[in-house]
């Protein structure tokens, strides 16, 4: 089957509004394969590149969060720490213009001030130069300082993962998150 083909397969069916992807297991492949963890994080935001580059273009659908950075990440080695630094500046400065040529608005999801400062910088500037996009919401989720999603605004109640709502689904989350996009107010950063 041709790309193409299986493109109007994927569109002829009804498509998640938002779909999410968790930067897990990057290091491990890398280890698996006997290569330093580094090359699994680089080959991980390759992909991510490549599926958000798709999604946008193709216009797959409106919202996609990747979850990048949580507060396990602190404790890596230093240097794997600056090297997902790096990914994420040279992400935010080099693939800006292409974000906004494809119409594509970058949220930041949590609190990034733990972050270097020349980290924080380019991510706030992606922010800004792509706040007119309307092809894709893409938020990079940094739950950096805060372990729970208590940095998002509207905050997500705590009773949905109680009775009588019972346990949190991926339907339910992408219906919060979506409001908090649609809200506008993913951060003070976003």
């Amino acid at each position: 089957m041709s790309s193409r083909a299986l493109l109007e397969e994927i569109r002829a069916k009804p498509l998640p509004e938002h779909v999410a992807i968790i930067m897990d297991g990057n290091g491990r492949w890398a280890k698996a394969r006997g290569l330093p963890r580094t090359e699994g994080h680089r080959q991980g935001a390759k992909t991510v590149e490549r599926i958000a580059r798709f999604v946008a273009q193709e216009k797959l659908f409106p919202y996609l969060t990747v979850f990048a950075f949580s507060t396990e990440n602190w404790d890596r080695p230093k240097k794997e720490l600056d090297f997902l630094f790096f990914i994420f500046e040279n992400f935010a400065r080099e693939h800006l213009e292409e974000l906004v040529q494809n119409g594509v608005r970058l949220r930041i999801l949590g609190d990034i001030s733990p972050f270097p400062e020349s980290l924080r910088e380019a991510l706030e500037a992606a922010v800004e130069k792509t706040r007119g996009g309307k092809t894709l919401v893409s938020a990079l989720a940094a739950i950096s300082a805060s372990p729970t999603f208590s940095s998002l605004r509207p905050p997500i109640p705590n009773s949905i993962s109680r009775k009588p709502f019972g346990p949190i689904s991926p339907r339910r989350i992408s219906f919060w998150l979506s409001a908090i996009f649609r809200a506008g107010r993913a951060t003070s950063a976003g």
